[in-house]
């Protein structure tokens, strides 16, 4: 049985914008330290590192080093437990990270070709081409490198504490949230969670020196508030992974298939169910839209679709997003108004095991 789940923020980086201007050292808080070590002696404590973290791990000729803000952090913890004699469990699973280094690798390589043909200013067909290629590969590589961290990385954990049964785990935040709200999976595995504690890293302005955010210590939280986000990102996650692996974005039988993207074909993948005369819903990588209008053979397709605001801040475009299009064969064409990127074009087949 896990009688504490502790969520922490092991690191962070200082931001302006998206871009990453440095990394803050988060130091455990005295109270996590505290309790860790008032745990009874011997028993195990599950830690999310491995010991490999402390070292480069090698790949192509080049040397990968861990976050150093998470090295000192769990550092930190596994003091802890080595003075209060307790069995420090490694909850990462050193595999999958490789194969994640391995797809990260390949994503930023895939970038940096694509990047270096854009500076062409005169591109001929051929070229052109080339780019839809690689707009391809990359979104089909990264991709892969976020399904690998997120959650393949997550279910190797989830696996190793099934396998070792910890008294306490001490996971970052988000792998935390996503555990305790998945009881039902975790039960399945022969986990019982007792009682969920969290730290909250704490927070500042970008522009404070550089000394004065460098390192700082973690805020205990006895109460924390568990963010439903995690769920909604991990399975946008997935239904991309499905969407590039198995041209589909759910189990289910659709009515129609269709992309928003005509170049990058499953990065705008959604899936269209009817479930009544003009309404419905439609699935795609950003999660479930409300459909309303008409698809036909013969008269070709007028309809709109629309996010709520959680699909909406996962990247969904806001309001009604318009679809008028006509059919060709067994495929419609048309064009779709989005509120934030303007007209673009779509394409619409026919589920064939809906014939």
């Amino acid at each position: 049985m896990v009688e504490r789940l502790y969520g922490v923020e092991h690191g962070a980086q200082v931001l302006v914008g998206d871009v990453a201007i440095d990394e803050v050292v988060i130091r455990p808080s005295r109270q996590l330290k505290e309790e860790i070590a008032s745990l009874p002696e011997g028993v195990s404590v599950g830690l999310e590192f491995h010991p490999a973290f402390f070292k480069s791990i090698s790949y192509q000729c080049h040397n990968i080093r861990i976050s150093q803000g998470a090295n000192i952090y769990f550092s930190e913890l596994i003091d802890v437990c080595k003075k209060s004699k307790k069995k420090v469990i490694p909850l990462e699973d050193i595999r999958t990270y490789k194969k994640y280094v391995r797809r990260m690798f390949k994503a930023d390589q895939i970038e940096r070709e694509l990047y270096k043909e854009y500076q062409n200013e005169n591109p001929t067909e051929s070229d052109k081409e080339k780019w839809v290629d690689l707009r391809n590969k990359l979104y089909k590589a990264s991709v892969e490198r976020d399904y690998t961290f997120i959650v393949e990385r997550e279910d190797k954990i989830i696996e190793n504490i099934s396998k070792f049964q910890p008294v306490a785990v001490v996971l970052g935040r988000a792998h935390a949230d996503y555990v305790i709200q998945n009881l039902q999976l975790l039960s399945e595995k022969g986990i019982k969670v007792d009682h969920y504690f969290a730290e909250q890293g704490p927070r500042y302005p970008w522009h404070w020196d550089v000394p004065e955010r460098m390192e700082r210590t973690a805020i205990f939280d006895f109460d924390p508030k568990v963010s439903s986000e995690v769920l909604k990102y991990r399975q946008s996650v997935i239904r991309k992974f499905k969407a590039i692996k198995e041209e589909k974005i759910t189990d289910g039988i659709p009515d129609y298939y269709g992309t928003w993207d005509i170049r990058v074909l499953p990065r705008g993948l959604f899936e269209i169910y009817f479930e009544g005369k003009g309404f419905g819903r439609i699935e795609d990588c950003f999660g479930t839209a409300k459909f309303e209008g008409f698809i036909d053979d013969e008269s070709g397709a007028i309809f709109f679709k629309e996010y709520n605001q959680e699909e909406v801040s996962f990247g969904g475009a806001s309001g009604k997003i318009w679809y008028s299009g006509s059919f060709e064969g067994n495929v419609c064409s048309g064009f779709f108004e989005n509120p934030d990127s303007g007209r673009r074009e779509f394409l619409i087949w026919k589920n064939p095991k809906k014939s």
